[in-house]
């Protein structure tokens, strides 16, 4: 599968991977590739995503959200993109379960949560960490550029270089308490 992927993706791809530590196999390959094209059919035209956003998939949505795995670095990289453990939406994946419930109502526990563009980074764990287990991580996808003051106290914030990903990004990891020491 990274044979037959475009040489602009292929190096995307990699830069990600190598940035997290783990290489992506043709299993992983193919289900972003599926991903990509999911978002290109489904999520353009139904206003999930902006218009003009189908040129830009596979930095800003695909290789974006990989980079999210270095969120969970004591499972190691490569537990983050196994097959079975890899969640996205509607990629035909047996094992993941979209829930769209009113946050504040929901009660279900999770280990990780990954949130991206919903609210201003200082209050969104407060607002979801009752949906974290005890062991539970936040990461949140950042804007490309944030004020320091936004970031809660005990929180570690992962910067993606700009030769990773186009422009850079920044990752705000808030683990459990045993693991921030």
């Amino acid at each position: 599968m990274l044979d037959e992927m475009s040489d602009s993706k292929r190096s995307q791809l990699k830069r990600v991977a190598e940035w997290i530590g783990t290489p992506i196999g043709d299993i992983q390959a193919a289900v972003l590739e599926e991903y990509a094209s999911w978002l290109q059919a489904e999520a353009i035209p139904a206003g999930g995503l902006g218009p003009d956003e189908g040129r830009r998939l596979w930095d800003r949505h695909v290789c974006d959200s990989l980079a999210f795995a270095v969120g969970w670095p004591d499972e190691g990289p490569d537990a983050a993109l196994e097959q079975d453990r890899l969640h996205a939406v509607n990629v035909r994946l047996d094992n993941v379960e979209a829930v769209q419930a009113d946050v504040d109502h929901h009660r279900e526990h999770y280990d990780g949560i990954v949130a991206r563009g919903v609210m201003e980074p200082a209050a969104l764990p407060n607002k979801v960490r009752h949906l974290l287990s005890p062991v539970g991580t936040l990461v949140i996808g950042l804007s490309r550029t944030i004020d320091e003051k936004q970031i809660p106290a005990g929180s570690r914030l992962e910067r993606v270089p700009s030769e990773v990903l186009d422009g850079g990004a920044q990752i705000l990891i808030i683990e459990p308490r045993e693991r921030r020491n």
